[in-house]
């Protein structure tokens, strides 16, 4: 089996656990086995262009013209690959990846407006919570009920 010999921290994100399932969704059919090449779309072109898509998605949004890198993620990672690019000709069924694009797929200004509502009715939900939890409670029927049967013992 495999030895992992290197973890590498490339940025924090603010997305949630559906968030993440979206982008993988979106990013599926990019990354098929029927897609895979071995120099022009391969697994560590999925895992930039993933980091991408997480790390940089104002980025995405706001520059899309402005192809950015996530600036800790190793070069050397596909340096074979970029390599053999300039002489290893793709096949016509497949289309070299290209990350900043395909990110920018997989995040969409639809999701990104709907992201940012449920980022902050959460904060106002946890706002909401705090305030209700300093409120005086009032006791339903049933509960003074079994209040009162309590302090009658």
């Amino acid at each position: 089996g495999a030895v992992l010999e290197e973890s590498i921290f490339l940025g924090g994100f603010e997305f949630n656990r559906g968030e993440v399932n979206g982008i993988l969704k979106k990013l599926e059919p990019l990354f098929c086995p029927k897609s895979y090449h071995l120099v022009h779309r391969n697994c560590n072109h999925f895992t930039e262009t993933f980091a991408t898509t997480l790390i940089l998605p104002n980025e995405l949004l706001s520059s899309p013209d402005k192809p950015q890198r996530v600036n800790t993620y190793p070069e050397r990672i596909n340096r074979l690959a970029n390599t053999a690019k300039m002489g290893i000709n793709h096949d016509e069924d497949i289309v070299p990846c290209q990350v900043w694009e395909e990110a920018r797929l997989a995040i969409s200004a639809e999701d990104k407006v709907s992201w940012e509502l449920s980022s902050s009715s959460k904060k106002d939900t946890k706002k909401q919570q705090k305030q209700k939890s300093n409120e005086k409670k009032e006791l339903t029927g049933k509960q003074k009920a079994i209040l009162d049967k309590i302090r009658k013992k």
